[in-house]
């Protein structure tokens, strides 16, 4: 039987196919990399929610002979530095006043060194962390089928490696090889060059799917929709709770009152602090001793919850 494993892994939707499905699992919480609730959102990072052996076998009498993998590129650091830079000009702001929080005089050094390490890692580039989510569920995948890879190997099944053509999601690709070929040296002769094919992986941005565009781009309803989930009073609410950690109350207010032309809103700002707070523990291998950013402590898990249900 023709047996052929294709790792697709594109920057957003990723497919590893070559018997039963083994996606890692998004761990949320409020503490880096505990899971507990959604609220790291679409930055959250990768852990195993159960023990390999727990995993269904195949039925009796039945070999595996295919297997599927569906996850998105490895942890990555920002796509820019948009929230570092518009959150530190008005923390810079509020210590030249004196209107810190004793918390907050700890966040603007915090988040310097996020956004430092995120620049020297590459603003949309795969993490440390990154690297060894792939690595890892390849290992698991190898371990929890080795039958099957063992008879790929005594076959001399080519692996064909497909990838949207996006730097983070083809280094994904090679992580995720390099894992399965520590697992299984015989593998790596079998294992191709990479190529790019975006109409498969990037569908949405191929000419099928410009309707989609269109109804992203220009539906009202749609923008309704999302206007409405967000101009909501628990986001007003959320919002003055995550920034009054940082700042006082008065220099909260003079925010929300449009005072700082560098923010648009109370909301802005404290979106901000959300985003850098779901990015951090992407960032945990790159974070001084390892022992992750600390960020969790400038946001509430309530309220982090809430900007992760908007982010949805």
């Amino acid at each position: 039987m023709n047996r052929r494993l294709i790792p697709a892994l594109a920057a957003g939707v990723g497919a590893l196919m070559a018997t039963t499905a083994l996606p890692a699992q998004a761990a949320d919480g409020t503490r880096e990399g505990k899971p507990l609730v959604e609220s790291y959102g679409t930055k959250a990072v990768y852990e195993p929610q159960q023990l390999a052996q727990t995993y269904e076998k195949a039925p009796k009498g039945f070999t595996p002979v295919f297997t599927q993998i569906v996850s998105r590129h490895g942890s990555r650091a920002a796509s820019d530095s948009a929230d570092g830079d518009l959150i530190l000009k008005l923390w810079q702001q509020a210590e030249s006043e004196g209107q810190l929080t004793q918390e907050g005089r700890l966040f603007g050094p915090k988040v310097q060194a996020l956004l430092d390490a995120m620049s020297k890692v590459g603003y949309g580039e795969l993490s440390g962390r990154g690297k060894q989510e792939l690595r890892d569920e390849a290992v698991r995948m190898e371990q929890r089928l080795p039958g099957l890879f063992d008879e790929i190997a005594s076959d001399g099944e080519q692996i064909d490696v497909v990838s949207s053509g996006v730097t983070r999601a083809t280094d994904s690709g090679t992580a995720f090889t390099n894992g399965l070929t520590d697992g299984d040296p015989e593998l790596k002769p079998l294992i191709g060059p990479t190529r790019t094919d975006k109409d498969l992986l990037y569908f949405h941005k191929a000419d099928g799917g410009a309707a989609y565009r269109d109804y992203i781009d220009n539906d009202e309803r749609l923008a309704n929709t999302l206007e409405s989930i967000t101009e909501q009073p628990a986001t007003e609410e959320a919002s003055e709770r995550v920034l009054r950690k940082i700042f006082t109350a008065d220099f909260v207010r003079r925010v929300a009152d449009g005072e700082f032309a560098s923010v648009g809103s109370a909301y802005e700002a404290a979106l901000a602090v959300y985003n850098l707070y779901a990015i951090a523990p992407a960032m945990g291998n790159e974070s001084p001793g390892g022992r992750g950013w600390g960020m969790d402590r400038f946001i509430s898990p309530r309220d982090a919850a809430w900007f992760g249900y908007l982010g949805h």
